[in-house]
C-alpha cells in the first residue's frame, strides 16, 4: 500500500508467522536482537524467512551487549543494566507499529534523540490502525518494564499467541503453511529477486560494536 504499510490482515498474517519463529528460537534460550522489516523477507510462497541471525545469541537469563538498529532498540537495551528474551518482544511491536504506520514510533533524524524518545516517551498510536485490539496488543508489546511487557511472563510467547487480536489464527495450520498468504510474488526463478521492491523510506544505522566474545557460536554469523 501507499506510504510503505500492508493491511491489517496481512500484517496479522506476518506478525503471527513471525510469532510462531521466535517460539522456536526462545524455547532454544536464543535471543534474536534484531527483528527489523530488513530482516523479515518474503519467500515464494508469500511467508516470511527471519534472516541474520548475526546478533542473535544463546542466553541463560541476561546480557548486556548494545547492539541492533537505533530505532528498534528497547528501553532496558539502552539503561545498560542487562536484558534478556522480552527484547525480541519489544522489536515486534515496533515493527507490527511500522506495518501499519509506514514508520516507527520514535524515529529521529538524530539517533540520540531517537533513544531519548524510547526511554521518556509514551508510545502515540495514530487513529490509522482502527481495530481495538491490535492497538491493544500494540502497547503490550511497547510497554518499557520488561517484566510487565507481554510474553515477558511464565507463558512467554504463549501469553502473545492468545491474544484477542491473533485469535483468529489457526496456529497449526499456519505452521504448516497452509493458510493463505496476503501476497505471493511472481519469481521467474529460486533465485530471482527483482521483483520484490525494497522500501526506501528508513535509514540503517547500525552501532558498531562487536558481537558478544563469551559465545563462541556467534563468530561464525
Amino acid at each position: 500500500q501507499p506510504g510503505g504499510t500492508v493491511s491489517p490482515e496481512a500484517a496479522k498474517f506476518y506478525i503471527a508467522w513471525l510469532k510462531s519463529a521466535f517460539k522456536h528460537i526462545h524455547s532454544l534460550q536464543v535471543i534474536y536482537r534484531d527483528i527489523k522489516s530488513e530482516n523479515a523477507m518474503i519467500d515464494r510462497e508469500g511467508y516470511l524467512k527471519l534472516i541474520d541471525f548475526g546478533f542473535a545469541k544463546i542466553i541463560e537469563n541476561r546480557t548486556h551487549t548494545l547492539l541492533g538498529t537505533p530505532e528498534y532498540f528497547a528501553p532496558e537495551l539502552l539503561k545498560g543494566k542487562g536484558y534478556g528474551l522480552p527484547i525480541d518482544n519489544w522489536g515486534l511491536g515496533i515493527l507490527l507499529y511500522e506495518m501499519l504506520v509506514g514508520t516507527t514510533p520514535f524515529a529521529d533524524d538524530n539517533t540520540a534523540r531517537t533513544c531519548e524518545k524510547i526511554l521518556r516517551n509514551e508510545v502515540m498510536i495514530p487513529q490509522v490502525i482502527t481495530d481495538l485490539n491490535c492497538r491493544g496488543l500494540i502497547s503490550m508489546l511497547l510497554t518499557k518494564d520488561p517484566v510487565k511487557r507481554i510474553g515477558s511472563g511464565t507463558k512467554r510467547t504463549s501469553e502473545i499467541m492468545a491474544h484477542s487480536w491473533l485469535r483468529s489464527i489457526d496456529w497449526n495450520a499456519l505452521e504448516r503453511k497452509e493458510v493463505e498468504a496476503p501476497w505471493v510474488p511472481e519469481l521467474k526463478t529460486d533465485d530471482h529477486t527483482d521483483t520484490v521492491d525494497q522500501e526506501a523510506y528508513w535509514e540503517e544505522t547500525y552501532v558498531p560494536i562487536a558481537y558478544d566474545r563469551d559465545q563462541e557460536w556467534c563468530k561464525d554469523f
